[in-house]
């Protein structure tokens, strides 16, 4: 499963997710259920989650607008038969520098966690 995006987000702009559903090598054009959930930071009890709409070749999306910078995480639930498949990508919004994003995920990789950025910058 890939996500597909776009390289920069920018808050109070509509965006698109998408993620490529395969199954082995091919697209899965008739998955049962694909959800994009959203979240900010380390808020995930205020996740939002979004019905994707299937376009072609397994590419599901939405479109989302962000109400402010920060580092946001995606994860799809995409149901197929009796699986669950739930990769998750982080990505960031607005003003996050990418040296930023790449240390934090630099960290998590080396922890085996996933690392969460502590306190608010406006």
């Amino acid at each position: 499963m890939i996500f597909k995006y776009q390289k920069k987000f920018l808050y109070n702009q509509e965006s698109a997710l998408k993620v490529q559903v395969k199954q082995g090598d091919k697209p899965v054009e008739n998955a049962e259920e694909v959800r994009l959930e959203i979240w900010n930071g380390n808020d995930r009890e205020h996740s939002q989650t979004i019905n994707a709409h299937h376009g072609k070749n397994g590419v599901y999306s939405i479109k989302k607008t962000f109400d402010k910078d920060g580092i946001y995480y995606v994860q799809a639930h995409v149901k197929m038969g009796d699986e669950w498949v739930m990769p998750k990508k982080r990505f960031a919004v607005g003003n996050v520098f990418n040296e930023q994003l790449q240390q934090i995920e630099e960290n998590a990789s080396e922890n085996g966690q996933p690392h969460h950025p502590a306190g608010h910058h406006h």
